[in-house]
């Protein structure tokens, strides 16, 4: 009985211990706190039409900058002046938006209806505007997706898209609604 209850206590330990090791090595294989951060945030900017938007923003200046951004709050003139001055920005910063190569064919292309992104390009006003930026070309059931220069995102008729275009849907910041 002794020897059963030895041979049954060794046997347990080595359980225990297969346990805690198992444990530890799965506790182990989640990611960092930092790496959950970085993968929320790509989570956050898996569109191209985000994408685009944010670095379109970061062309017109820093909002926690200088009262004048780097091309004094104007928008690129074009896709190319974009792409060229994504390709400036360091990889980690686009690796944080998800964006692989600017040069990339694909970048300029909506996921959801797999058309070219229409993008408002030159704008030209101070970063206190929220701008309706990029525009999916023709959307799905009738909606289209807007992509903001504050980053966010929203579904509109498409018989509303030129005008979003055009300005019909910027929002200047009002003080008085701030808390």
């Amino acid at each position: 009985m002794l020897k059963f209850l030895v041979a049954r206590s060794s046997w347990s330990r080595i359980g225990i211990l297969v346990l805690l090791v198992l444990g530890g090595a799965a506790a182990g294989c989640r990611p960092s706190p930092e790496q959950q951060i970085k993968d929320a945030f790509k989570q956050e900017f898996r569109e191209n039409g985000r994408r685009i938007a944010v670095m379109y923003t970061r062309f017109m200046g820093a909002p926690k900058g200088p009262v004048s951004g780097p091309n004094d709050f104007k928008g690129p003139a074009d896709e190319a002046e974009l792409r060229s001055f994504m390709a400036t920005m360091p990889a980690d910063s686009l690796a944080e938006l998800g964006i692989p190569d600017p040069q990339a064919a694909g970048l300029f292309i909506s996921e959801r209806d797999g058309k070219p992104l229409r993008v408002r390009y030159g704008i030209a006003g101070p970063l206190s505007t929220t701008y309706v930026v990029v525009c999916e070309s023709e959307g799905v059931g009738g909606q289209v997706k807007v992509f903001k220069s504050d980053g966010g995102s929203l579904e509109i008729p498409a018989a509303e898209a030129d005008a979003a275009l055009k300005g019909g849907r910027d929002a200047k910041y009002d003080p008085s609604s701030a808390n």
